[in-house]
């Protein structure tokens, strides 16, 4: 089972709808997904037209089994969905570090330890460094940075990195693997400048671009996949790229 952790240091990069078109591609596959919605926005579950519930925070704070909290929500699908109280999670992490600062870290990684059925677990982390990014990057054993084409966009993929680096003292294991140029505008000068910017910083860890469209803010607001919302367009072309690149490793 691979574990990979989509992350952003802000609102705005792509996050979310990457970590539900690559979830919801390796699904289209055969390969059973569980993606974990860590954002107390929800909006991975909100992208995928399912309701908000508790499932995070009884996860984290019940420790309830896994089994019952995370359900099908398309054939090899699996949510555990995000809510409000998955921020009333994080504080109640937050206040158990004082006690246990490592267990705190790593509730996620813990009860991921007994997931079964599933050849990958995606998660999508808050848009922040808080505690629940935290726990996401612990249980992770790939890092996946969706960073826009934009001017100062490199940065917060920076912050991110170096954050899994230093959890390594922790016992984290999450490496960087994926950089996914998100909001691509080929032939606009800021866009191949943030382009040329993400290969000189990350290399062969940068995938093929995912090209603006806005297609895919509609699937987004009318709870459907790319896939499901236009298969033909420039958004999910890219991201069947992108999740085919993962999926091979």
């Amino acid at each position: 089972m691979r574990t990979i952790a989509v992350a952003g240091r802000k609102g705005g990069t792509g996050k979310t709808t990457t970590a539900v078109n690559l979830a919801a591609w390796l699904a289209r596959q055969g390969r059973p997904v569980l993606l974990v919605d860590l954002d107390p926005q929800a909006n991975a579950t909100l992208h995928l037209g399912a309701a908000s519930n508790t499932s995070v925070w009884r996860l984290l704070v019940r420790q309830d089994p896994l089994a019952e909290l995370a359900g099908e929500v398309r054939p090899d699908l699996h949510l555990l969905h995000g809510g409000e109280q998955t921020a009333s999670a994080r504080d109640v992490l937050a206040f158990q570090s004082t006690r246990d600062a490592r267990g705190a870290m790593t509730a996620l990684r813990d009860a991921l330890r007994k997931a079964q059925g599933f050849d990958f677990v995606i998660i999508d982390l808050p848009p922040s460094l808080d505690l629940l990014a935290v726990n996401g990057i612990m249980a992770a054993s790939e890092l996946c940075l969706p960073v826009p084409c934009q001017f100062l966009g490199l940065e917060g993929a920076r912050q991110f990195h170096d954050l899994a680096a230093e959890l390594t003292d922790a016992g984290g294991r999450a490496e960087l693997r994926w950089v996914i140029p998100t909001f691509y505008r080929a032939n606009v000068r800021a866009s191949e400048d943030a382009l040329d910017s993400l290969h000189q910083a990350f290399g062969t860890k940068v995938t093929t671009p995912i090209r603006l469209t806005t297609r895919l803010d509609e699937a987004a607001r009318a709870g459907k996949t790319i896939f499901e919302w236009d298969a033909d367009c420039p958004g999910a072309q890219d991201y069947a790229a992108v999740a085919g690149r993962i999926a091979n490793g």
